[in-house]
């Protein structure tokens, strides 16, 4: 009874966002709590965003790896919205330039999560918004963001 008791506690706290996976377990977008237990095999990596911005590696050890605990609190509505953006299939087609209040930002302007994040919420910036969140997360991994 404890033992699901944890699994459900760490289940409901959305702390980090997949963004890369090797392991067919951990699908992009899948949401995670911090400390929670990942089987995740040797030879296997997981990359993870917290809504805070940070950007974590995990690679795959004999009985599996734990995620780490966040020195800062996560803002769920932020989480929820990198994993919808994680989640969501590049548009077939874009559009040309936009009018109005739906104009999208420079893709040199987007160097924070924040700013890619606001990106997102307009549907005609969602490729440019990917885009600039893959770049986002690589300098991260790279330790170069």
């Amino acid at each position: 009874m404890i033992v699901l008791a944890l699994a459900v506690g760490s289940a409901g706290a959305a702390d980090y966002v997949v963004v890369r996976s090797t392991s067919p377990a951990l699908a992009k977008g899948a949401q995670l709590g911090a400390g929670q237990k990942l089987e995740l095999a040797p030879g296997q990596q997981v990359t993870v965003v917290s809504a805070g911005g940070e950007v974590t590696v995990l690679r795959g050890a004999t009985g599996g790896v734990v995620l780490p605990s966040l020195e800062t609190g996560n803002s769920r509505a932020a989480t929820a919205a990198l994993a919808a953006l994680v989640s969501r299939p590049a548009p077939r087609r874009s559009f040309g330039a936009m009018r109005g209040k739906d104009e999208c930002p420079k893709s040199e302007s987007l160097t924070s999560l924040e700013a890619i994040l606001a990106a997102a919420e307009v549907e005609a910036c969602a490729v440019l918004a990917q885009q600039a969140l893959d770049r986002w997360v690589t300098a991260g991994e790279s330790g170069q963001k």
